[in-house]
């Protein structure tokens, strides 16, 4: 039986470990993922993109806990 991946904030985090979480639930390279968030956050003029991060941040559960 395949183990459910869940997406969990990482430990190897530098804001929130929004990027890390979702480097590790897709299994790729962390600097990709922070390299996408970037552009995102700018591309949206920072306040939308940042807003959008910070909400990801809270709703993703923390590496460990559960639901």
């Amino acid at each position: 039986i395949m183990k459910k991946k869940e997406l969990t904030l990482s430990k190897d985090k530098k804001a929130l470990g929004v990027a890390g979480g979702i480097a590790e639930y897709f299994d790729t390279d962390l600097a990709w993922v922070r390299i996408i968030a970037l552009i995102f956050i700018v591309a949206t003029g920072l306040v939308p993109g940042l807003i959008v991060y910070f909400i990801i941040g809270k709703a993703i559960i923390p590496e460990g806990k559960k639901k």
